[in-house]
């Protein structure tokens, strides 16, 4: 699984296909490539079991089919947060809900509509639309989500504490200035200083954090002293 491209915009082409998307808001396009060995293959239950231990809230999303003229999904199992279409077409639209969901966790979104297009060419290749509003949270996001499916299909386990990676997103997107005094983050948190130096670190990687941004502000901040 590979991001292609991450970009933001209206993409007005695509209005139309999902009746809950909302013209003011801004949205997200991710292309996303999926490929899976012949010899390999992949667990979706599986997947999807350790996916919702970090995600305990997508069996309450709502997913509307939009094959045939956008009527309600009739879901066979009311576990999963969408109906399975099969394939690798189900990976990615489970992308599509973790970034969805951790948008709602982290950047506070109290609704957020998605979209999860296939390719006929290259058949391994989907656009995922997602609204957004904010563009730090949402590329964040859709890292993330890529990130753990990767480990997922490739080591069959999540090894990274994750939910604490995102309860730190959470608070930093909250209250941003906590992170130029970390003696007081970490106190809030109830973490040791190196655990939360190691998520730090996570979150500059997933582009949450700007690194750069960071190291100016720290040298400015020391100058006024």
């Amino acid at each position: 699984m590979q991001i292609v491209s991450l970009s933001f915009g209206r993409f007005p082409e695509i209005s139309d296909l999902d009746i809950f998307f909302r013209h003011s808001f801004l949205r997200l396009k991710l292309v996303l490539d999926i490929s899976i060995p012949e010899d390999k293959g992949f667990d979706f239950d599986k997947i999807h079991k350790n996916i919702s231990v970090f995600f305990p809230n997508l069996q309450k999303h709502k997913c509307w089919a939009n094959l045939l003229g956008g009527s309600v999904s009739n879901r066979e199992r009311k576990d999963l947060p969408f109906q399975r279409v099969g394939g690798i077409t189900d990976l990615a639209h489970l992308v599509e809900h973790m970034i969805i969901d951790l948008q709602a966790t982290v950047g506070q979104m109290e609704s957020c509509s998605g979209l999860t297009c296939g390719y006929q060419e290259p058949v391994n290749r989907f656009d995922l639309f997602i609204e957004c509003k904010d563009r730090r949270v949402a590329t964040f996001s859709s890292n993330l989500a890529v990130k753990m499916m990767k480990e997922l299909l490739w080591d069959k386990n999540l090894y990274f504490e994750y939910s604490k990676l995102i309860q730190l997103a959470k608070c930093l997107y909250s209250e941003p200035e906590l992170i130029f005094s970390l003696q007081k983050l970490s106190q809030k948190l109830g973490w040791q200083k190196e655990e939360l130096a190691m998520q730090i670190r996570e979150l500059i990687s997933l582009k949450f954090l700007n690194k750069e941004f960071l190291l100016s502000n720290s040298v400015k901040r020391r100058v006024k002293k």
